[in-house]
Formats: structure tokens, C-alpha cells, sequence
């Protein structure tokens, strides 16, 4: 009996170890090839935001967002929040994060600031190194001219934040932080080099007792304010 070839059968076995043969020279070039390293020194380019989206963000997490044009204005809209919420006069505030304009302004509204953010209603102002976007956190530095105690002892915290210095993430902040990529002007006007600590703020002080609800104020502020400069 004579037997014929079934000749799909061997083209088919042809076809594979064709297939198989490519992808193991593939690989083969893959693992051999050198790998590729970025070049030192290089990072991603820091992703700066608009201060609108911002602004929406850290609404959501409780914080009341204001606009002003320049220090003098941040200080108005604070003694003008004081007055209509009944919040303790003067504030803590630090002369060494504003310019000399704004800290004579600051003479003229309250005389005198307060060294003290304990008492019942006492209201701290502080200015944020950024913002960062997608959380709506501010990045807060704890320096000898602003401690970082003033984030959390008053009851009221008024926090200034200027514009050009809204970042996307987290990753966003840590460069910015560390190659300080910001205009000289505004790193002079903000916080010194060195710092104590860094806090990471996302709204008003939230506790939820055992029945489930949330209380503001109980291990912090009770409001965050945060004013937007430029």
C-alpha cells in the first residue's frame, strides 16, 4: 500500500519553527544588547499647575481658598475673616515671610502681632513653600522663624501661597524642594534653606469618634484658610 504525505502537516511544522526560531533570535539580541541608562544628573521636568485647579481641590478637602493680589491684600482679607468670624486679634504671624511693605501694612491693622497661636480662637499665619495639586496639600516647611508648632496650636490657620508655585504631585514637591527650581526673587521672599521638618497639610484637623462622626478641631485647626498670592 503506498502512503501519501499529508504536505499541510509539514507546512504547518515549517511555519512554526520559523515563528519559534524568530523569537529566539529576538530574545537572544535582547538580553545581549547593552542596557540603556539615563544620564546622571537628569530628572523629569517639574510639572507646575494652574492655581485654579488647586483652588477646587483643596475646597473639597474643607479649606476656604481666597485670592489676592499681593501681601498687603493677604493681610486685609485675613483682618476682614477675623472680624466677620470673631476670631482672635492679632495674629500670629512671622515678619521674616513677608516683605517690609506687607509688615508695615501688618503695624497698621493690628499695631502688633501676637507671639502666641494657644488662646481659644487664635489665628496663625504661615506661607507654604507649594501647593501640589492633586491632592490639594500644602507643603509646609518647620523653620526658626515660622515653627512648625503654628500648624497645629491655633484654632484658625491662615496659610499664603503664591501662584508660580503649584506643582502636579508629590514627586513635583520633593524636586522642587531639592533643586529649589524657583526664581531667586521668590525663594528670597519664602522660607530660609534650612528646615527643621516638613508637614503636609489637606484641610482643617479631621477626628472621627467611636459613633462615627467627624469633629474639626479636635488635634489641630479647626478652619484652614488659604490665600493665593499673584
Amino acid at each position: 500500500m503506498q502512503r501519501k504525505m499529508d504536505h499541510s502537516k509539514v507546512s504547518d511544522s515549517h511555519a512554526r519553527y520559523q515563528i519559534l526560531a524568530k523569537l529566539r533570535a529576538r530574545a537572544g539580541a535582547t538580553s545581549n544588547a547593552p542596557t540603556r541608562k539615563p544620564e546622571s544628573g537628569q530628572s523629569p521636568p517639574i510639572q507646575f499647575q494652574s492655581a485654579d485647579e488647586f483652588a477646587a481641590t483643596a475646597s473639597r478637602n474643607g479649606a476656604l481658598v481666597a485670592f489676592a493680589a499681593s501681601e498687603q491684600d493677604a493681610l486685609q482679607t485675613v483682618k476682614t475673616l477675623s472680624e466677620e468670624n470673631d476670631w482672635r486679634q492679632p495674629p500670629t504671624i512671622a515678619p521674616e515671610l513677608l516683605g517690609s511693605d506687607a509688615n508695615r501694612h501688618a503695624n497698621r491693622l493690628w499695631r502688633r502681632a501676637s507671639a502666641n497661636p494657644t488662646p481659644a480662637g487664635s489665628v496663625a499665619v504661615t506661607r507654604a513653600f507649594c501647593g501640589i495639586r492633586d491632592t490639594g496639600t500644602l507643603l509646609c516647611l518647620a523653620t526658626a522663624e515660622q515653627p512648625g508648632s503654628w500648624n497645629f496650636l491655633a484654632e484658625h490657620h491662615v496659610v499664603l501661597l503664591d501662584k508660580g508655585c503649584i506643582v502636579m504631585g508629590k514627586a513635583d514637591a520633593w524636586r522642587l524642594l531639592t533643586q529649589k527650581q524657583l526664581p531667586q526673587k521668590q525663594l528670597a521672599q519664602k522660607q530660609p534653606a534650612r528646615h527643621r521638618a516638613i508637614h503636609l497639610i489637606s484641610g482643617p484637623s479631621r477626628t472621627a469618634d467611636i459613633e462615627q462622626t467627624i469633629q474639626l478641631g479636635a488635634h489641630g485647626p479647626r478652619t484652614l484658610t488659604v490665600i493665593l498670592l499673584g
